[in-house]
């Protein structure tokens, strides 16, 4: 008979926390869309994986990216791409048992007539992971996967922050010539 309340009283708390959860407006990080500013253009210069993971974020907002800055309404720069990673706890042996690893860019956006809509800004992301001596490998494979993850992160991050800053530029100018 216990065990039949405490199953139930176990669920009951489960669906209570799962309504309350829902009706707060909680979401996923990347299952809502950045705020869909109003350009039609945008260049951006940035080298490797982190051109092709912010031109795929831009073209699935039905944004142009072209080649060349002239060309766009908007031109983002992404730069001084930078990788760490520190020992931030270790073992009793004074083995490191784990690893923090960041990375930061910076970031800078103008409007087709050089005026700064953001400065250069530094965007971040850091995350930590258990690092195994007996099995370097997979640890090795690990580190490889979050420093993927924070590539996503971090073009997403770009992603929100560009289209926020053209919306509050393109409503401060109305605000403005209104």
């Amino acid at each position: 008979m216990l065990s039949s309340n405490t199953k139930v009283s176990s669920r009951a708390i489960l669906l209570c926390l799962t309504c309350v959860l829902a009706s707060c407006g909680f979401h996923l990080r990347g299952t809502q869309n950045a705020t869909a500013a109003d350009f039609d253009s945008i260049h951006i210069a940035a080298s490797g994986e982190m051109l092709a993971l912010l031109r795929r974020a831009f073209e699935r907002a039905n944004k142009e990216v072209t080649t060349t800055a002239s060309a766009a309404e908007y031109s983002l720069s992404v730069s001084g791409i930078r990788n760490s990673r520190r020992a931030v706890a270790t073992t009793s042996n004074i083995s490191v048992a784990e690893y923090e690893l960041v990375q930061a860019v910076d970031v800078r956006l103008l409007t087709r007539d050089r005026v700064e809509v953001i400065f250069s800004v530094r965007v971040a992301t850091e995350r930590s992971y258990s690092f195994d001596n007996e099995s370097l490998e997979s640890s090795s494979e690990e580190e490889a996967l979050l420093r993927e993850e924070m590539r996503r992160d971090l073009s997403e991050q770009i992603h929100r922050r560009v289209n926020i800053s053209i919306t509050n530029y393109q409503n401060s100018r109305e605000d403005i010539s209104g």
